[in-house]
């Protein structure tokens, strides 16, 4: 319900009384909601190895490229900072990743560094550009999210404990 109202919200907003505050306010606070709804779909999910910071991700993601697409440092920093530790928290409690490495720098050039270059070194009509360099690590975030995700099902945990007691040591 949270999705639909957004829309219908910041459509009203954009199309029909740009200039009403009141209009941008419901439809941001709206826009929240859903961020908030769609974060909460994967804590009730049982995950053993899950990050803290996974639980806040679609609004962290929001704040990050809402940052990078005003070109304002003082929301997309904190936001990258919070994006970076949640993508490293994953990779340190059991991310199966052959090459770390790569992806990790992947994740860093694109979402960080570049953009950053790009705003120190351009003017404001590369900002698009920056946003869209930032929109792509935030992909390679989600794609390594989604692999990652390790639902605990009764099939998957049953199967589990029977390989942990087969495997364990005779008492």
């Amino acid at each position: 319900m949270a999705v639909p109202l957004f829309l219908a919200l910041a459509s009203v907003h954009l199309r029909l009384v740009p200039a009403e505050r009141v209009a941008g306010a419901l439809a941001v606070a709206a826009g929240v909601a859903a961020l908030v709804c769609m974060d909460r779909v994967y804590v009730v999910m049982a995950r053993d190895k899950r990050s803290r910071l996974d639980d806040v991700a679609a609004v962290t993601s929001a704040l990050l490229l809402a940052g990078a697409l005003a070109g304002e440092p003082w929301l997309f920093i904190p936001a990258s900072l919070l994006r970076l530790e949640a993508f490293f928290e994953r990779l340190r409690r059991g991310g199966e990743v052959r090459d770390v490495g790569s992806l990790a720098g992947v994740r860093i050039a694109l979402g960080y560094l570049a953009p950053v270059s790009v705003w120190l070194l351009a003017s404001s009509p590369l900002l698009f550009g920056a946003w869209t360099l930032v929109a792509l690590a935030e992909l390679v975030d989600r794609a390594h999210f989604y692999d990652s995700l390790q639902v605990l099902t009764p099939r998957s945990r049953m199967t589990g404990d029977l390989e942990a007691r087969l495997t364990a040591p005779a008492a």
